[in-house]
This record gives structure tokens, C-alpha cells and sequence, in this order.
């Protein structure tokens, strides 16, 4: 989980508030593409940017039943 209360999307704020409270992981992979943008293709984001989130981690959701961290 992170808390990205103050964090400014390089692509803009337009991204932040469709993903708020979803997993975005599979946005973040570049395997799937918000629904808005059905006909641009998905991005996988860089190590760089999943470095920068690291930074405003604060906890994780762990379910036993689907075996998810």
C-alpha cells in the first residue's frame, strides 16, 4: 500500500484520480491500459519509477487464499 497524498504524476493528476484505491500494479507492469486509454498501448513503467513509489510505502495487503504479497 501507498499513500500518494502528495505525489505528482509526470503524466498528470488526470492518472492519479482513476487509480485511486485500485490496484495498479498491473498498470505499472504495463500489462494492461487504463480504460480511457483503451487505444494507446499499456506502459511498463521503468525500475526508476518503481524505485521512486517505493519511497512512499507503508504497508502491504496479504492474502493467504490467493497466495498475494
Amino acid at each position: 500500500m501507498y499513500d500518494l497524498t502528495d505525489f505528482k504524476h509526470p503524466g498528470g493528476q488526470y492518472i492519479m484520480c482513476k487509480t485511486y484505491g485500485r490496484d495498479v500494479s498491473r498498470f505499472l507492469t504495463g500489462s494492461y491500459h487504463l480504460e480511457e486509454y483503451s487505444d494507446l498501448p499499456a506502459y511498463a513503467h521503468s525500475k526508476q519509477a518503481f524505485a521512486i513509489l517505493e519511497r512512499f510505502k507503508f504497508g502491504e495487503i496479504k492474502d493467504e487464499a490467493y497466495n498475494i504479497v
